[in-house]
């Protein structure tokens, strides 16, 4: 059978035993993770799956499973593929499953994400919008390509008001950054294009603020529950400060004191802390500015 068929078996069995239609959805999200990571693998069908690849996926989602339950005695996962083997749909033995405590602290706040995943991420608000065509699903395209294009703090999102922007000069006026010291930070070409497509669009007063919701604004640990559960629905387990550190390490790469200047830092001890370790980036950077060409 086809794993998402049997996904989808599985959430209306669920149903069936009284399971409310939000635990359910919870069933239905975290599954879905896992049969990404299978045709990442080409693994399309319930019959092809092994504890092994179960075991895979528990480890490599380590670093992301703070808020899902697919760790413990009676994670998602293993009920699932219980269900599977009573149901002769797979072989796979639940019981081999390693117990994953989730992450701590200091690796929440260092989570990061590459490329690949934040191109999942921005697709999926995408995708959002245009199903609902909402002012709320606009403004969740709107909030990632400002996070992960500009590297801003989730503070100073909230912040936002449509007359900080500046259109022509791609530039954004930020009053009270870190320390109440104001600050300006240039907008790239690719959220320019989002900004100035949501300006058309809802055409907003110049006085208010750039993310609201019902006309009132948000307060940052609002606007950071509402990032978290966007990567969450999209399958990538990230923090208000996943964009940010995604951002100055690409910009550091091409130049730290320009990634400096982006993310308002006085010292360039503090951007380097943002710096991750990344060979596509390091790939990158040797193909453009290869030493030995420029000696030849």
């Amino acid at each position: 059978m086809i794993i998402g068929d049997a996904i989808q078996r599985f959430c209306d069995d669920r149903k069936l035993y009284g399971l409310s239609l939000s635990s359910v959805n919870q069933y239905c999200l975290q599954l879905n993770a896992f049969a990404r990571w299978l045709n990442t693998h080409n693994i399309f069908d319930t019959e092809s799956i092994a504890s092994d690849h179960a075991r895979s996926f528990l480890c490599d989602e380590r670093p992301r499973l703070k808020q899902w339950t697919l760790c413990g005695k009676r994670s998602v996962l293993k009920i699932w593929l219980d269900w599977l083997q009573n149901n002769n749909l797979s072989t796979a033995d639940s019981r081999s499953l390693p117990h994953i405590c989730p992450p701590k602290a200091d690796e929440i706040r260092r989570v990061i994400v590459n490329d690949r995943e934040a191109s999942v991420l921005i697709n999926y608000a995408k995708k959002q919008y245009r199903r609902f065509q909402t002012r709320k699903s606009l403004q969740d395209v709107v909030l990632v390509a400002i996070l992960f294009g500009m590297g801003l703090r989730i503070s100073e999102v909230a912040a936002i008001k449509i007359k900080h922007i500046n259109i022509l000069r791609r530039e954004l006026s930020i009053p009270k950054s870190k320390g109440n010291i104001p600050r300006y930070a240039a907008i790239p070409p690719s959220t320019i294009g989002i900004i100035r497509y949501f300006l058309w669009k809802v055409k907003p007063n110049p006085n208010e603020k750039l993310l609201t919701h019902n006309g009132k604004s948000y307060a940052p640990k609002s606007l950071a529950r509402r990032v978290q559960r966007l990567g969450y629905r999209a399958g990538v387990f990230l923090t208000s400060h996943t964009g940010r550190r995604f951002c100055i390490s690409h910009l550091a790469y091409t130049n730290v004191l320009i990634a400096k200047k982006q993310a308002g830092h006085k010292r360039l001890e503090t951007t380097m802390l943002y710096v991750e370790e990344s060979r596509e980036e390091l790939r990158r950077t040797l193909r453009t500015h290869d030493p030995l060409r420029q000696a030849m």
